[in-house]
């Protein structure tokens, strides 16, 4: 505090000690016995801010006060002593930031260096070493040029040997891509004002190289060679030839094999062509079938006699539908083919042995048929077991027939031969009798139908007319019930009610007028109460009559359905009959017997 204080003057002054600095200076003595001070320290009270305040003194303890060479006392008068010696910093450990020019500079864009130009051997400090010592074990990182390229150099002079290394490499596909579509876009690019790089041949072909070379190094199974598959293969397996022989004839002409599409994603550059050459080599392994012995095969079934029967009923189904045999022919391959693809993706292989174990060659990928459908059957014991299946097996067999015979299967075309021929043929005195046994038992299902009908029309009439009927009714029903008459009989008073308002009337005579205001309270009272019990049994009345009205028509309704449904029960009964011994006349007209 400076001498031209005021306050320190008036202190000055007046040396005498007072009360309060006595409790001050023992309370200090018997805390802080050492320290030496000279005095409590006095500063202004500046609780209150206003002006008008008065000056007061308040005494306030040094901070310092309980610092004292190697000893401090804590709250509550505890002093300790053994204090661990701070050790000074060491300035090597401290870093000073510099101020750097850019501090100062206006902002706006700049060139950023790169991340690695800030890392040399001054600034890398491993953690827990310090400046001073020295870093042996740090290289020292050099900038990448951008000379050190994996990009081939060009070389201006053209160079004999160079010349018959491009002329060998000619044949990779993207060097020849590049080459025409720089012949094809030259012209155009000068109107562009755009210049290909000169070095964009040698480009193409050194990215060409690298990707092959590391395509073959990261490899995980070698490709297969030549004589590792002629030890898997001791027997040569006999192929099939797909193309048939040329023909101008429309059914000699047979449908190629569709053949699964192979991916070409995750092919590497120069891989096709190194698999096509192996490809080449491997199919050379497998002897040809000779095509004049497969050829002589399929003309040994073609020269079958098939029976004429089926022939006739195959003309006749392609005149009656218009289509092409040929073309359901088709269809029906692509079908099966979609149809097996689909299921082979969700059969387990146990189930897929068995499957093919059930029938011979490879009808199975063909018949789509259940295993217990007759034509199944047929196929797998080799008879039909059912003679009223015959037509339906027959049927079945000629579509596969001319499937196998598309496909060359003459194994399994022979087979399906031999089932044809087996089967019994229905002799030609009774085939009109057969044709009117099967027009008339159309015809009573025709019958059957049209009866049901008329009998369904018949109900949704009677059905509407009740309906009408109820809406008369409901009608009759609200008419009656809005009458005052109908109302009437709800409106009469309690005989409480009559004597309340007797009561009120000679009091009125009388001029009794406080008996008057009392009376004339009650009756307005039990007038509104039984009103409201009045209306309560006048809706409770109404809705039951509409109840018992919607019941009986409810009944009614009932009655008309069950009585229609009876009859229509009755004549499926009476059809099925029919039906059945048209059948068994159909069985006889057939084979000969019920």
């Amino acid at each position: 505090m400076s001498e031209d204080n005021p306050l320190m003057a008036l202190l000055q002054k007046n040396p005498v000690e007072t009360d309060l600095d006595k409790h001050f200076k023992q309370s200090e003595a018997a805390k802080n016995s050492p320290t030496k001070t000279a005095g409590p320290v006095l500063v202004l009270d500046d609780t209150d801010d206003s002006e008008d305040a008065p000056i007061g003194l308040t005494h306030r303890q040094p901070s310092f006060s309980s610092l004292h060479g190697n000893q401090i006392v804590m709250k509550g008068g505890n002093a300790i002593s053994n204090l661990n010696e701070v050790s000074e910093l060491d300035e090597e450990n401290l870093t000073k930031p510099e101020k750097k020019e850019e501090d100062d500079m206006p902002i706006g864009l700049n060139v950023r260096h790169s991340s690695y130009a800030v890392l040399s051997l001054e600034n890398s400090i491993p953690k827990g070493e310090s400046v001073a010592k020295k870093i042996s074990n740090i290289v020292p990182i050099s900038e990448i040029k951008e000379e050190d390229s994996l990009i081939l150099p060009v070389n201006d002079q053209s160079d004999p040997q160079n010349e018959d290394e491009e002329a060998e490499e000619d044949y990779n596909p993207q060097v020849i891509m590049v080459k025409q579509l720089k012949a094809k876009n030259t012209g155009r690019w000068k109107e562009m004002g755009y210049e290909p790089p000169k070095d964009l041949i040698p480009l193409v072909r050194a990215a060409s190289q690298s990707i092959m070379a590391v395509s073959s190094l990261t490899q995980e199974q070698p490709h297969p060679t030549l004589s590792y598959i002629a030890e898997k293969l001791p027997d040569p397996i006999p192929a099939i030839s797909e193309e048939p022989s040329p023909s101008n004839t429309k059914k000699d002409i047979q449908r190629h094999q569709t053949r699964p599409r192979s991916g070409s994603f995750g092919m590497k550059l120069g891989e096709a062509s190194e698999s096509q050459h192996l490809l080449e080599n491997i199919i050379s392994t497998i002897p040809k079938r000779n095509e004049n012995q497969n050829s002589q095969k399929l003309e040994k079934i073609e020269d079958e006699e098939i029976p004429e029967e089926v022939v006739e009923e195959d003309e006749a189904h392609e005149e009656e539908s218009g289509v092409d045999s040929d073309q359901l022919i088709e269809q029906e391959e692509e079908e099966i083919v979609e149809v097996d693809e689909e299921s082979s993706e969700s059969i387990p292989d146990a189930v897929v042995d068995e499957i093919t174990e059930a029938l011979f060659g490879r009808l199975d990928k063909i018949v789509v048929e259940d295993e217990d459908s007759p034509v199944f059957q047929a196929l797998q014991n080799g008879y039909v077991e059912n003679e009223e299946d015959i037509p339906e097996v027959k049927k079945a067999l000629q579509k596969y027939l001319k499937i196998t015979k598309g496909n060359n299967w003459y194994d399994e075309a022979k087979f399906i031969l031999s089932i044809l021929s087996n089967i019994p043929e229905i002799t030609s005195h009774r085939e009109n009798e057969v044709d009117k046994i099967q027009l008339e038992i159309q015809k009573t299902f025709e019958e059957k139908e049209k009866s049901i009908d008329e009998l369904f029309d018949l109900l949704d009439s009677s059905i509407n007319a009740l309906d009408d009927e109820y809406l008369e009714e409901a009608h009759k029903l609200d008419v009656l019930w809005q009458n005052p008459k109908t109302l009437a009989k709800y409106n009469k008073p309690s005989s409480d009610l009559i004597n309340l308002r007797s009561r009120l009337h000679s009091a009125i005579i009388n001029s009794q007028t406080r008996d008057v205001k009392i009376l004339q309270k009650h009756v307005e009272d039990i007038e509104r109460k039984e009103t409201k019990v009045k209306n309560t049994e006048i809706s409770k009345a109404y809705f039951r009559a509409d109840q018992q009205l919607k019941e009986k028509f409810v009944q009614k309704r009932v009655a008309v359905t069950k009585k229609s449904q009876e009859q229509i029960d009755r004549m499926e009964q009476e059809y099925e009959k029919k039906v059945e011994l048209l059948k068994a006349q159909l069985s006889y007209a057939k084979f000969g017997r019920y």
